[in-house]
C-alpha cells in the first residue's frame, strides 16, 4: 500500500568544517525546500572560524534544525553523528560548501515512492563552471544492484559521492563511513546499492558540488589520498 505524499521524515545531515564562507548558502537552499517534513542537522566539526555560531544562530530560530558540536574528528565521523541521532525514515548528505535546488528531496522522495527503489539517486553540477554530470532527461531509471555497481565503477551517471542521493536510515546506520580516512564514499556507497532491491535515478541536476580552493580535491597530494585505492579495493 503507497504511502501518503510526504508522510516520510527526511534528515538532512551536512556535516561542517570551516565552511564560513559558503555555509549560509548550503544552509538557505536546504530551507527552500519544496518537500517541507525535513529535519536538518548540522554536525559542527570542531571549526575554528564563525561556522559553529553560524549553526547555532540557524538553529535558534528554525524548528526543524539540530546542531551538534563535536570536537574534530573528521568527515566520516560528522556524518555519522548525524546518521546516528536522525530521526527521519530517510537521510541524505550535503556538503556544507554545497547547494541544493529546491526540488531536490521533493524529486527524490518522488523517485523512491513511485519506483519502491531503495535508494534515489540524481546528476549534479560542479560548480563554478557549471559542468553536469548524470542524466539530465528529466526521466527516472531504476537499475539492479549490479548494475547500479557496474556504472559505479565506470562512474556513468552514478558517482561515488555520498551526496546527491537518498537512502533509508536504517540502511545508513548499518553503512557508517570508516573514519580516519578520505575518500570515504568509494568504500560506502557500493553497500548501499548492493544492499538494495533497486537503485532508481531520476535524470536532473538538483546538486551544486562547489570545487573550492580548500576542498580535499583541490589539495595539493598527501598521501591520505591513497585511501582511494582501498576503497576501491574494498569495492573489488
Amino acid at each position: 500500500m503507497k504511502k501518503d505524499i510526504e508522510t516520510d521524515l527526511i534528515s538532512v545531515i551536512v556535516p561542517i568544517f570551516n565552511v564560513e564562507a559558503y555555509l549560509r548558502p548550503c544552509i538557505e537552499s536546504i530551507l527552500a525546500s519544496t518537500y517541507t517534513t525535513l529535519q536538518i542537522i548540522l554536525v559542527n566539526d570542531g571549526s575554528t572560524d564563525h561556522s559553529g555560531e553560524i549553526c547555532d544562530e540557524y538553529a535558534a530560530r528554525e524548528r526543524s534544525i539540530r546542531v551538534i558540536h563535536q570536537l574534530n574528528q573528521g568527515l566520516s565521523a560528522a556524518r555519522n553523528a548525524g546518521t546516528l541521532i536522525s530521526n527521519g525514515q530517510y537521510i541524505t548528505f550535503v556538503d556544507s560548501d554545497d547547494w541544493v535546488e529546491p526540488d531536490y528531496l521533493e524529486k527524490l522522495w518522488s523517485v523512491i515512492y513511485n519506483t519502491g527503489a531503495d535508494v534515489a539517486v540524481c546528476g549534479y553540477s560542479k560548480e563554478p563552471e557549471g559542468t553536469v554530470f548524470g542524466r539530465i532527461d528529466g526521466k527516472t531509471e531504476c537499475f539492479s544492484p549490479e548494475r547500479a555497481i557496474e556504472l559505479l565503477c565506470y562512474q556513468k551517471c552514478v558517482e561515488t559521492s555520498a551526496w546527491a542521493k537518498l537512502y533509508r536510515t536504517e540502511d545508513a546506520r548499518e553503512f557508517l563511513y570508516p573514519e580516519g580516512r578520505v575518500f570515504e564514499d568509494i568504500a560506502t556507497t557500493y553497500k548501499f546499492f548492493a544492499n538494495a532491491n533497486r537503485v532508481a535515478m531520476y535524470g536532473g541536476a538538483l546538486y551544486h558540488y562547489w570545487q573550492h580552493p580548500g576542498s580535499i580535491m583541490a589539495s595539493r597530494f598527501q598521501k591520505s589520498r591513497f585511501d582511494a585505492l582501498s576503497g576501491a579495493n574494498e569495492l573489488y
